[in-house]
């Protein structure tokens, strides 16, 4: 605590905290997620699954899902053979943007595939993982 009574947190990077005055529901370990009704963020138009960050990664990386409309969905990471080595995200997700954090750092160096499948659309992008 400092002189004028605040509080100092040293944050890793792209780590962030939120703080309210109500209680908010826990979403699941690994997921984040913002409707698009909340906090004045424009709707969100079509299906989207946006590139990887950071990219390439030697660790973890944050891949960011944007939907339409409520639905059922699956996020998960392949190799070149397509072989899934994670599921990151499945279930019934609201409409809105999604953040979800996929932890590599205990697959070997390669390039991965995170593909996103939701009511017969299917969006992916290249991650590159790097030891």
């Amino acid at each position: 605590m400092d002189v004028t009574g605040n509080r100092s947190a040293t944050l890793k990077p792209g780590e962030f905290r939120i703080y309210s005055t109500r209680r908010l529901e826990t979403p699941p370990e690994g997921l984040l997620t913002v409707g698009a009704e909340q906090g004045g963020l424009p709707p969100v138009r079509e299906l989207n699954l946006e590139k990887p960050f950071p990219n390439p990664s030697s660790e973890s990386t944050v891949l960011t899902i944007q939907l339409p409309e409520a639905s059922e969905m699956r996020l998960v990471v392949c190799d070149l053979l397509r072989c899934r080595v994670a599921t990151l995200a499945r279930g019934h997700y609201r409409s809105g943007s999604h953040l979800v954090q996929f932890e590599a750092a205990l697959l070997p160096t390669g390039l991965y595939f995170a593909r996103l499948q939701t009511k017969g659309r299917t969006a992916s992008q290249p991650t590159l993982h790097v030891r």
